[in-house]
């Protein structure tokens, strides 16, 4: 079930990345940076984080790639 899950969710996060550069939608091509699925490949990154943070961050990197991203999009349509 949960490989049926992360497929689809890995489809949909590719579809954005593409839909974002080739410019589709209203955000800047620049977005696709900060796309749910470019984040999630920054996990291995927090494992080298001090063992204070990488557990702190580490704990919550899900929520926190909704949040970084989402506060993006906001940012930036507000700015248009």
């Amino acid at each position: 079930m949960s490989l049926i899950l992360y497929a689809g969710e890995g489809l949909g996060f590719l579809l954005l990345i593409l839909l974002i550069a080739t410019g589709k939608t209203v955000l800047p091509k620049w977005m696709f940076i900060l796309s749910p699925r470019i984040l999630f490949l920054l996990k291995p990154a927090v494992g080298r984080l001090s063992k204070g943070m990488r557990i702190i961050i580490s704990g919550g990197w899900t929520n926190l790639i909704s949040v970084i991203y989402y506060a993006a999009v906001l940012i930036v349509l507000c700015l248009r």
